[in-house]
């Protein structure tokens, strides 16, 4: 009955006029959706662009009821319910990622040349990518052809920038919890796309050579939980042309980007299958 209350509640917010952000946010926390993407929307506070995720979680809360979701939004920076600034170390509490890179970018901070670099990567990527959210607001929502082509344009340039951070990302998230300094090979080239010097079958020998049974059960059960929210994430690319599933089905037309979301996936659920193995094997 709680459940269905609750559905009703999230649906008439997204069906009212001026729909109100706190009472949003408070249909969320109520239902204990999502508990650090809704601290997250709380800090962010109210703007287009917080509205724009808070619609979509919302949609999310709706379509999963019941579901064991995953508390992240990496748009939003939140991994495992963890904000960006919960990950900083002692010295840095309090500070964004972003407001962490302006500080290695003045030499106020220093950082280990690779983990600074991935620090200062992310947080211009994330600016581009919230810089493309306002001008896609500002458009109007008109089947014109100019408009329809503006919004493929920012959208292709945001799902580009989201997958840059997503990859760069977990470099960071190592550091600043473990101190794990990233390899210069991890990161991105000037571009902005990763560096890839060895060929496809070198790159899946170094895979096989990962010894998962090293790691904890508890950290194998996180890995195969976010493999399989990326595996997702891209099927609905492919399908929809955006990470969460939509009414009605818009797939992907034949493209070098189709392609490289195929071997993406491909790759994903093999490290699926060895994850299930691995987490089998410790019982």
């Amino acid at each position: 009955m709680m459940n269905e209350n609750q559905r009703q509640k999230a649906i008439d917010w997204l069906n009212s006029t001026g729909r109100s952000f706190a009472r949003g946010v408070e249909i969320l926390e109520t239902a204990g959706f999502k508990p650090g993407v809704v601290r997250r929307l709380k800090t962010l506070g109210e703007s287009d662009t917080a509205m724009m995720h808070l619609v979509e979680n919302v949609r999310q809360y709706l379509r999963f009821i019941g579901i064991d979701v995953e508390d992240t939004d990496a748009e939003l920076g939140v991994i495992d319910g963890a904000q960006p600034e919960e990950l900083l170390q002692e010295e840095d509490k309090g500070l964004s990622i972003d407001e962490l890179a302006v500080k290695v970018e003045t030499g106020e901070r220093a950082l280990p040349e690779t983990a600074g670099k991935a620090v200062v990567q992310y947080a211009r990527w994330y600016r581009e990518r919230e810089k493309a959210h306002r001008k896609m607001a500002e458009i109007a929502e008109t089947n014109e052809p100019e408009h329809v082509e503006k919004r493929k344009q920012l959208s292709d340039s945001i799902d580009e920038l989201t997958s840059k951070m997503e990859r760069v990302y977990p470099l960071i998230r190592e550091y600043l919890e473990h101190g794990v300094v990233p390899a210069e090979e991890d990161l991105q080239q000037e571009d902005g796309d990763r560096a890839d010097t060895a060929t496809d079958a070198q790159q899946e020998d170094a895979e096989k050579d990962e010894d998962l049974d090293a790691f904890p059960k508890d950290v194998l059960q996180k890995r195969l939980k976010s493999a399989k929210t990326k595996i997702l994430r891209k099927s609905n690319l492919l399908e929809y042309q955006q990470e969460t599933k939509a009414e009605v089905p818009n797939p992907l037309p034949d493209c070098p980007k189709r392609v490289k979301y195929e071997k993406e996936i491909a790759k994903l659920q093999k490290e699926v299958e060895a994850l299930q193995w691995a987490i089998a094997r410790k019982g």
